[in-house]
């Protein structure tokens, strides 16, 4: 017989694995180069809602209601925000890698074809699947952020002892579900709204609704079936976030002295250097040679609408690029040393 854990466990990944399969199943029936009808572009990111939001039941049940989960989590004293927090990482690296195998897929089908005029279902199929999870992930990253306030008040209001039973840090497990923290006051302190993390957290809101909701459209709708190949490529710039994401996790883990840690963040610079930073350069150039004009010609003569799209997606990126080298530097030069200056009128000050 099945435990009530077991039970739910099976349950949400039953939920992930149908709605992963029938997306795509569908999909596949369809040929290579047929556009996706709107209809079914819906009950696409239907079930990529499902697929993420179960996906993430699944890492929290796994993590907070799991004895094993329980007992890993106890033994590195994580709190319920690191939880959340690292959950929400695995399934932003998930995707990533979704987002990748797709890009290939596309790219090997598109590229070897018309670098314009190819088009491929999975284009558009992935679009619609990946949109759910950028416009799900900004709820995901605001319940992060709620019961990170959450953990620094209560924090601050209990006495934290080496004997204390970390399951009661657990506020949010009711009978192997997972509670959304709900607004609340500890020492009248309010839990900041949704609408106050989405001002705090501008830059990434944006980066997600553009991708999530505008990049949807350009890509289902206004792009009348286009430059997949180039697209193929979009969803390739997804390489280097499962490096940022295990960075974050290994950060959580308290492993920042680490050589894993090194090594993960020299490949995250590396991939984010060659995915964001140099390859929507090099699709522009390659663009530029398929229509026969110079690179600045080619992207002046580029409707004004791809132009700003272009500059939205880009410029996140070198912003991103340049905190992490900024990070990196921080770390390579060793902390400096406090000189002490002993003047013969001042050897009193030598203490």
């Amino acid at each position: 017989m099945l435990n009530y854990f077991e039970k739910n466990l099976y349950k949400e990944l039953t939920f992930a694995i149908t709605s992963f399969t029938l997306a795509f199943g569908i999909v596949l029936k369809h040929e290579d180069d047929v556009r996706v009808p709107i209809k079914l572009g819906l009950f696409i990111m239907v079930l990529g809602f499902v697929f993420f939001i179960s996906m993430t039941k699944l890492l929290h049940k796994i993590l907070l209601c799991s004895s094993y989960g329980l007992k890993w989590v106890k033994n590195l004293r994580l709190s319920i925000s690191d939880c959340l927090d690292i959950t929400n990482k695995l399934i932003s690296a998930l995707q990533a890698v979704l987002s990748c195998i797709f890009g290939f897929l596309i790219c090997a089908h598109s590229c070897r074809r018309n670098f314009l005029t190819t088009s491929h279902i999975f284009s558009e199929a992935y679009a619609f699947f990946a949109s759910a999870y950028f416009l799900y992930d900004i709820w995901s990253m605001f319940i992060v952020y709620v019961s990170k306030y959450y953990d620094n008040l209560k924090l601050k209001t209990i006495n934290w002892t080496e004997n204390m039973d970390l399951y009661n840090m657990i506020p949010a497990v009711e009978n192997g579900e997972l509670k959304i923290v709900e607004s609340f006051s500890i020492q009248n302190q309010e839990i900041p709204s949704f609408l106050e993390y989405i001002k705090r957290n501008k830059l990434m809101i944006f980066h997600h609704m553009f991708i999530g909701g505008y990049g949807l459209i350009v890509i289902s709708s206004w792009r009348g079936g286009l430059g997949d190949c180039i697209f193929s490529f979009m969803y390739m710039m997804e390489m280097s976030t499962p490096f940022v994401s295990f960075r974050a996790v290994l950060s959580i883990l308290k492993m920042k002295e680490s050589k894993l840690y090194v090594i993960n963040g020299f490949l995250m610079i590396l991939s984010f250097l060659c995915f964001r930073i140099i390859m929507l350069p090099l699709l522009m150039y390659k663009y530029s040679l398929v229509v026969s004009l110079s690179f600045y010609e080619a992207i002046t003569k580029l409707p004004s609408m791809c132009q700003l799209s272009i500059l939205a997606l880009f410029l996140p990126q070198i912003y991103w690029f340049i905190l992490m080298i900024k990070i990196a530097l921080k770390m390579i030069r060793p902390a400096p040393q406090k000189v002490e200056i002993n003047h013969n009128h001042h050897h009193h000050h030598a203490e």
